[in-house]
């Protein structure tokens, strides 16, 4: 596999495959309409922990929560014991990982976890100012992936205390940083940083008192921030929520104890629906607004547990809480009601014809898109010196509707960030602060050469590093600088001592100054 990263600039990939990428840039989204939620509500299901520091089902403060929805397994970290526990959706203890410190996989002070459709698990790790990423392949326990962060104060990839964490459909990280009051936009896979909004400042509109959790709608268009008061000098208890580039929409809630209003609100998630749940830690309880912000209903209680930190709503509606002071989780499920999940974008048409020819890892590649008044794409990749394809891609049915920017297969992951929908680029923006070197990492199933090389639009080679690598995760760095303003094209040909080569690539990316 491959990534591009960004080391100082502002990076994102464009697919595997480009006439793959062109097939997905052609296809038709359809979309399922979100119905009018159903009445709601909820009932107590079940609860597991108890005081306890050596993990195995035991809490000290249940911080983040959970679920993977292609197992139905519940994770949750401990502020104080500093892990990561796995149960069943019934609360049977199943593994655990995590300790004290400041190693890959240790934490300072863990709080808060999202466990994303790609089982992936994303851990808050203020003590040490980063959030860890692991991968549950092949699960149930977290297996180290990378992280990103460092101390700072201003943002931009710097943190003084990140406590909520998310991520949209298509990969991009959103990380809320309760003292910096900033909410922070990284790109998926690699987290780099992308943009961040917010600061301190009292009656919300944009402004947090203390933003101390994040969540993003199932669409990908929406991020809904909980506003939390900490302290006296700044009251807010609000809900505020955004734009998924940062644009202030609206906000709801205020300080108080009746439907809609908080005692700082915490925990905050969505359902499939595009429902929002929020934990109420000091009233306690949990409350649920649809998408706009108007009141459905609420459930918990004084009795049912103590201070509500963390949520997670896994894709049946079946609500997890964890009670921080309580040292527990707390179950709930649907009584009444039913959740309209709402349909992610998804390309329905396909090619009615296949390219033929096989490219050459020798080869130069020229494309020549050919653009149409009906939006029904062509384009014939031509490869000189070796092979040249003699068919051209078409689809049927014509699309009509917003054309999505293409979710490749496999890594490099696309990064449709704030790109143009459909443009299906990345791009990197050079400047003296940020520097001017881009750097490829891929995967190598055995030691032996790499050969990178990037050519213009006008498929001229402008750069190639040749390197000798061993197996594993790799880097290969190269420069941009001097590179103009335009469209450039990258490929890896991998050639192991064993003989066998694979060539990836190529790839699309945009220099803009």
């Amino acid at each position: 596999m491959t990534k591009m990263k960004m080391e100082t600039t502002r990076v994102a990939v464009f697919g595997v495959g480009l006439l793959a990428a062109t097939a997905a840039l052609a296809q038709t989204p359809t979309f399922t309409p979100t119905a009018t939620a159903a009445p709601l509500s909820f009932c107590y299901s079940t609860e597991w922990g108890s005081a306890g520091t050596a993990g195995d089902g035991t809490f000290e403060a249940p911080s983040g929560v959970g679920v993977n929805n292609s197992t139905g397994d519940v994770y949750v970290c401990d502020f104080t014991n500093n892990n990561v526990q796995v149960f069943n959706s019934t609360g049977g203890y199943v593994t655990q990982w995590g300790s004290t410190g400041s190693g890959n996989g240790q934490f300072l002070d863990a709080n808060g976890l999202y466990v994303d459709g790609g089982g992936n698990v994303y851990v808050d790790d203020p003590g040490n100012y980063r959030v860890q990423v692991f991968t549950l392949n092949p699960g149930p326990a977290g297996t180290y992936s990378y992280q990103f962060g460092s101390q700072g104060t201003t943002g931009e990839g710097t943190f003084e205390d990140p406590t909520g964490v998310w991520t949209d459909p298509s990969g991009d990280i959103y990380i809320a940083d309760g003292t910096q009051n900033l909410i922070q936009k990284f790109y998926a896979a690699d987290g780099g940083f992308d943009l961040q909004w917010g600061g301190t400042g009292s009656g919300g509109n944009g402004k947090f008192a203390w933003s101390n959790s994040v969540a993003v709608d199932p669409t990908g268009t929406y991020v809904y921030v909980s506003d939390a008061t900490l302290g006296t000098s700044i009251i807010n208890d609000l809900v505020q929520k955004f734009t998924v580039n940062g644009t202030f929409v609206s906000q709801w809630g205020g300080q108080g104890t009746g439907n809609g209003q908080f005692e700082s609100p915490r925990g905050i998630a969505t359902d499939c629906a595009g429902n929002v749940y929020v934990t109420d830690f000091t009233n306690p309880r949990v409350q649920v607004f649809d998408k706009n912000g108007n009141y459905l209903t609420q459930f918990g209680s004084s009795s049912q547990f103590t201070s509500p930190q963390a949520i997670a709503v896994d894709k049946s509606g079946d609500v997890y809480v964890g009670d921080w002071n309580g040292q527990k989780v707390v179950k709930y499920s649907l009584c009444s009601g039913a959740l309209t999940c709402v349909a992610t974008a998804t390309p329905t048409n396909t090619p009615t014809n296949t390219p033929t020819g096989t490219p050459s890892a020798t080869g130069t590649p020229t494309l020549t898109p050919t653009p149409s008044a009906t939006r029904t794409p062509t384009l014939t990749a031509t490869w000189t010196p070796t092979v040249t394809p003699t068919s051209t891609l078409t689809f049927s049915p014509t699309p009509t509707a917003t054309q999505l920017t293409p979710t490749p297969t496999s890594t490099p992951t696309s990064y449709p960030g704030s790109n143009p929908p459909g443009s299906g680029e990345f791009f990197i923006y050079p400047s003296p602060a940020r520097g001017s070197q881009a750097t490829v990492s891929y995967d190598m199933a055995q030691s032996g050469q790499v050969d990178l090389k990037v050519w213009d639009e006008k498929a001229e080679l402008v750069t190639e590093v040749t390197d000798s690598k061993p197996a594993g995760v790799q880097v290969t760095p190269f420069s941009i600088a001097g590179f103009a303003s335009g469209v450039y094209f990258y490929s890896l040909i991998l050639t192991y001592d064993s003989g066998q080569a694979q060539n990836l690539g190529p790839q699309k990316f945009a220099i803009i100054h």
